[in-house]
């Protein structure tokens, strides 16, 4: 019981004093196109068993939701944690399962592509830049995790579901507009950093998303979002609006 006070005092104490050298936090809502790098490969090569790498340049739209925290600490430089559920996928992506034989050579059994959609919980810590009035440049890591996975082709669903990682690390990059001191406007690319498939095997059988190659998660997202607070350390003249 002491050690729960003791945290909960700490982060009063934390975010009354960062409320007094500029705390700002808010919602945000918006949408994305999102794609699957390495995501097929060609079907006529993958009939014969071969694996002809294709990467994938299409992408689905869909949207996302969040808040967001903002320290800033001096006149150019704050951090921002954010914690965003998002939706992701690709409207094509390979499906492959081969049968193990002996010495694990792989024999090709089965090819299907089918439309997939990954939803997550996304965690960036952006690093804020502010190069002048009404711009902030956002820069920084994202733990993504995954909270469900939809197949469109239902007979890919219960073979193929666990060959996605729960978890997902971004390179988050891209621009925010105050359009006011509370209205923003956001503009980002998430570059994905880690190969997100994983081979599953089930009764001698190994099931394969993908071209063979590393997996990754691509997203350009823009959202709208309201800041609450104000960067209390500044004077007037220092404000990014008088």
């Amino acid at each position: 019981m002491k050690k729960i006070y003791v945290t909960l005092m700490f982060f009063v104490g934390f975010a009354t004093g960062a409320n007094a050298q500029g705390f700002t936090f808010g919602p945000k809502a918006g949408f994305g196109a999102s794609g699957i790098n390495n995501a097929n490969i060609n079907s006529a090569a993958a009939e014969a068993g071969q694996s002809v790498f294709r990467s994938n340049d299409s992408f689905i739209v869909s949207f996302k939701a969040g808040v967001f925290a903002e320290w800033r600490f001096n006149r150019f430089f704050g951090v921002s944690p954010e914690v965003v559920y998002s939706r992701q996928g690709t409207p094509s992506i390979s499906f492959r399962s081969f049968y193990v034989g002996h010495q694990n050579t792989y024999y090709l059994a089965t090819y299907t592509n089918s439309k997939v959609r990954l939803d997550y919980i996304n965690v960036p810590v952006l690093v804020k830049i502010y190069p002048f009035r009404g711009l902030r440049i956002d820069l920084g890591p994202q733990a993504g995790f995954l909270t469900a996975v939809k197949i469109w082709d239902e007979a890919a669903v219960s073979a193929y579901k666990g060959c996605f990682r729960r978890v997902d690390l971004s390179l988050c990059m891209g621009l925010t507009i105050d359009f006011t001191r509370h209205i923003f406007l956001q503009g980002r690319y998430n570059l994905g950093l880690t190969d997100i498939s994983r081979t599953t095997t089930s009764a001698g059988t190994a099931f394969v998303i993908g071209n063979g190659k590393k997996v990754t998660n691509r997203a350009t997202q823009f959202s709208l979002g309201y800041r609450f607070g104000s960067d209390g350390i500044y004077s007037p003249r220092h404000a990014p609006y008088d």
